[in-house]
């Protein structure tokens, strides 16, 4: 974190960058996965479209 920090605009925007948008090694990277995408693979198919319902209500 330390060494991205200054390439953004506020704290915020740095976190929305590694979770939504950089591809993580450690996790599917083939894919490139993000933290999110991670996150919504992990969850049962069921609780996937209910959480994406709540996102965009």
């Amino acid at each position: 974190m330390e060494q991205k920090l200054h390439l953004f605009d506020s704290l915020e925007e740095f976190i929305e960058w590694y979770n939504y948008m950089k591809p993580h090694v450690s996790l599917n990277f083939d894919e490139l996965e993000t933290p999110y995408r991670a996150f919504l693979r992990k969850l049962p198919a069921e609780r996937v479209l209910n959480y994406g319902r709540w996102l965009f209500e």
